[in-house]
């Protein structure tokens, strides 16, 4: 039995991109009242049960800084599909600034590895248009931490 891969691809695009635009008819999947809650600088998250700090690192660092910074907090670095989470692309700044306030266009680090030949890289996603790459640990990154 052959199955073409491509055609699977296009059929499963296809059919998540109906869902995405049908689930809330503006290219999110999630309702936005009630979706979040503020209590002393950490936001709530009742769709995924997260619980994001409001606030972003004082500055770009590198991942091990994202690591000890969050860790410090008591948090943990997200992973690419929990910071995808938070992708809004209704709003101009792709988050809302309601509860994320002052959230930069910026890449943002996320736990989540990509290994390539023998290098251990690691995503970011980009604040700016809602897309990722992965990059070596030495970049300086923002990081918004999550428990």
């Amino acid at each position: 039995m052959r199955i073409n891969i491509a055609s699977a691809f296009v059929g499963l695009t296809t059919a998540l991109l109906a869902f995405t635009s049908t689930a809330t008819g503006a290219a999110k999947c999630y309702p936005a009242a009630g979706r979040f809650a503020v209590n002393a600088e950490l936001v709530s998250d009742a769709m995924t049960g997260l619980v994001w700090h409001q606030a972003i690192a004082p500055q770009a660092m590198t991942f091990a800084g994202a690591q000890a910074y969050c860790k410090s907090l008591g948090s943990r670095v997200p992973s690419m599909t929990e910071l995808y989470s938070l992708v809004d692309y209704a709003k101009p700044s792709m988050i809302d600034g309601t509860f994320f306030p002052n959230s930069p266009p910026d890449k943002f680090w996320t736990s989540s590895e990509f290994r390539m030949n023998a290098a251990l890289l690691y995503y970011y996603l980009i604040f700016k248009d809602g897309t990722n790459q992965a990059t070596d640990s030495n970049q300086t990154f923002q990081v918004r931490c999550v428990r």
